[in-house]
């Protein structure tokens, strides 16, 4: 029988963000028989999915934390004392970091690795001042070091690797999880304490800087004027948590939102609430809400996020610029118009409920079958 290929996968770390979502459900579901993954991770710490990924047969690498100190004095001797100690190891190298993947690609290109993938997972460089010029000067630098580009969007493409030709790769779900389920909803409401009719609005995201956490609390301030009996449910935690804690203070919701943390549960509290909200600053393809079109939920999004993520109907995209009041006030108008002539509860939201129309579009099954093809075609012509 032969070995698999194995693929290292780099990433920055593994908490429940986008990309590592992302990575989980490929790994959960590609045929290991014929391909396995380890993870080279930017992190010391364990992450959530640690445990997991050890009992599916991957090896976990940790780097430190991508601090300035460690970036300019031992980042690059330790890739490289990294990728020579592992020469036999792996046919594939796939790097998650954006930007800087020039970085480790220049090492494993040095060492003799064949295939060096970068992936994109964004649109935009959130950093200002030295750190922006750092990845700017890395961004043009990943053609020369990578032999083959992914993206999850075609911005997110168009923004890392600019007129290079690169390949999409869906940023896939396990479509049947995320269906809607009315026990589900019933449970978790219940364990909520939330009302039958109270409007649910949910945000899944890290508590960081391009998620715009604090222009959404002032979007649902807003939105409260409008519809007063709604609650926001917050998933996700981050480094912002006591910044949005305190904004949260300010405006007085107090008793409007509720923050729960990082959960395996996502689908669960999908389920549990009405209307979806991203006011991302920026966003290569964010799975989060083509798991909400998953569950039926109705999604309010910023236009700075790739069009590729609309999957049916109930998607409405505005821009930052027309600022959090008139957000409120589109978006409680919208929710009106959608149940009239009945007034706008959870009930009349949730009776018009169901998922988008090219959802299975978006199933791992399709990701998966993607990355097989291409890990297999490109393992067979080393041989």
């Amino acid at each position: 029988m032969k070995e698999p290929i194995r693929v290292l996968h780099i990433v920055p770390k593994l908490a429940p963000g986008g990309i590592e979502t992302l990575l989980m459900n490929i790994c959960r579901h590609i045929d290991r028989t014929k391909i396995n993954f380890d993870f080279l991770i930017h992190s010391s710490e364990k992450g959530v999915y640690d445990d997991e990924l050890r009992a599916l047969g991957c090896r976990l690498f940790y780097l430190h934390r991508l601090s300035a100190r460690y970036f300019f004095l031992s980042y690059k001797n330790d890739l490289r004392a990294f990728f020579l100690q592992h020469k036999n190891d792996y046919e594939i190298i796939h790097s998650h970091i954006d930007t800087l993947s020039a970085i480790p690609l220049k090492e494993a290109s040095l060492a003799g690795y064949p295939i060096r993938i970068a992936h994109s997972h964004n649109t935009s460089i959130i950093d200002r001042g030295i750190k922006r010029a750092i990845k700017n000067f890395y961004k043009k630098r990943i053609p020369r070091y990578a032999s083959h580009l992914f993206a999850c969007s075609n911005m997110a493409g168009e923004f890392c690797f600019g007129n290079n030709s690169f390949y999409n790769i869906t940023n896939g779900i396990e479509v049947k999880r995320f269906l809607y389920k009315n026990d589900i909803r019933k449970k978790y409401r219940e364990q909520l304490s939330i009302d039958d009719k109270t409007i649910v609005f949910v945000h899944t995201g890290a508590f960081r800087k391009q998620k715009n956490h604090l222009f959404l609390l002032e979007v649902f301030a807003s939105i409260l004027y409008f519809l007063p009996d709604s609650k926001l449910v917050a998933l996700g935690d981050g480094e912002l948590r006591f910044e949005i804690e305190e904004k949260i203070k300010s405006l007085g919701l107090e008793e409007a939102c509720i923050l729960l943390g990082n959960t395996a549960e996502v689908a669960e509290y999908l389920s549990a609430s009405d209307v979806f909200l991203l006011p991302s600053l920026f966003e290569g393809l964010p799975i989060a809400a083509i798991e909400a079109q998953a569950s039926g939920l109705p999604v309010f999004i910023s236009d700075t996020v790739t069009p590729e993520t609309q999957l049916g109907k109930n998607y409405f995209r505005f821009s930052l610029d027309e600022g959090h009041a008139l957000w409120g006030k589109k978006i409680a108008k919208t929710l009106q118009q959608l149940t009239a002539p009945e007034i706008c509860t959870a009930e009349t939201l949730n009776a018009r409920r169901e998922p988008s129309e090219k959802i299975n579009t978006f199933d791992i099954s399709e990701t998966v079958r993607q990355l097989e093809h291409f890990y297999l075609e490109q393992g067979a012509s080393l041989k």
